[in-house]
């Protein structure tokens, strides 16, 4: 992002006086709000995934959310994908024990 910044942007910042510094405040740093928004957005929405995932392997489908909508469904079925798995997992383990 930051190298698509028009040269003709720091050429007048230079010439009202700006720093290297204050035209990484003042100018660069408003402008890309909404990009760091939306990368700190994205983090979040998949960190938020990551725990349901792990909460799902670690504790299979004990817990479900009784709210109604999509949401809720949604997140019920990543618990039971995720509780197969580490059913398949454990399988997979006691086969290998075995062996």
């Amino acid at each position: 992002f930051f190298l698509t910044v028009p040269k003709d942007l720091k050429e007048a910042a230079e010439l009202d006086g700006c720093g290297d510094i204050r035209f990484l405040l003042s100018v660069l740093f408003p402008i890309s709000i909404p990009t760091l928004a939306l990368i700190i957005l994205m983090f979040v929405t998949f960190w938020t995934i990551l725990v349901l995932m792990v909460v799902g392997l670690f504790f299979g489908c004990k817990y479900h959310f009784e709210h109604p909508g999509k949401a809720a469904e949604a997140v019920n079925e990543v618990f039971e994908k995720a509780a197969e798995t580490a059913e398949d997992i454990k399988r997979d383990f006691s086969n290998n024990d075995q062996n």
